[in-house]
């Protein structure tokens, strides 16, 4: 399990701006693997499968999950009256989630496969609408991707 949060503060000719962002990430090895955190250099070690591919075995299998937030919202970003034009379509909000399974064949090569979904809220700012000012529709969405790729580490 990884967690990381984020809060980043800026100075702008509009004030000052907070933002936040988290994700948190899970794997479990369906085969029995563990991955051990290197102190020294601040990085998690490279999976050993118990049972590589090719010396008898098919490799380390995990399932994989991930939650992400990230809010991009404040002071007058996004908004109409914003005193910079081009803040006035900035902003906004995604919230999102992600499945998959990593197979690695032997150390150093992993085969991932996810699939992902977000969803993106205000990233367009507000317009007038019959006199109200509300979130613009352009700036709503989802994505909704199905991945494979594969990593090699050196």
């Amino acid at each position: 399990t990884q967690f990381e949060a984020q809060n980043l503060s800026a100075r702008t000719l509009d004030g000052n701006l907070n933002f936040y962002g988290a994700y948190w990430e899970n794997s479990y090895f369906l085969t029995g693997e563990t991955r051990t955190y290197n102190i020294v250099r601040g990085l998690t070690d490279y999976v050993k499968p118990i049972h590589p591919l090719g010396k008898g075995g098919y490799g380390a299998v995990s399932l994989v999950s991930r939650l992400d937030y990230l809010d991009l919202q404040d002071g007058n970003l996004g908004k109409i009256n914003a005193p910079i034009s081009n803040w006035r379509n900035r902003g906004g909000i995604e919230y999102g989630y992600s499945i998959g399974i990593n197979w690695h064949p032997v150390e150093r090569v992993i085969i991932r496969t996810s699939y992902a979904n977000t969803k993106f809220k205000a990233t367009r700012g507000q317009i007038l609408q019959s006199s109200n000012l509300i979130d613009s529709p352009l700036g709503n969405g989802e994505s909704k991707i199905f991945n494979i790729r594969t990593q090699i580490g050196f």
